[in-house]
């Protein structure tokens, strides 16, 4: 039997959770080998991004997204009139 070694070329661990706290509330907080993205600020950050140090034995560099914030958005309500017969 021959084992062939296969390179990893890519990495990507995506953790999803909803946590709440004694603060009150629900956070949604979504991790990814670049960063973590919260929904309640709806902001990006490089926190909990892969390190040189876990990379390392992947033969791999650290990962960490630049911050940033994702734009807000509003709904508008429209009514919609019903026809009466």
């Amino acid at each position: 039997m021959v084992i062939q070694k296969i390179p990893i070329l890519n990495f990507q661990v995506v953790y999803t959770s909803r946590f709440t706290n004694s603060a009150g509330g629900t956070k949604e907080l979504y991790y990814s080998n670049g960063g973590m993205l919260n929904l309640d600020t709806n902001k990006i950050t490089p926190d909990g991004g892969l390190t040189a140090e876990d990379a390392k034995p992947m033969n791999m560099k650290a990962n960490f997204i630049e911050p940033f914030e994702l734009p807000s958005m509003k709904l508008k309500l429209v009514q919609i009139p019903v026809a009466t017969q």
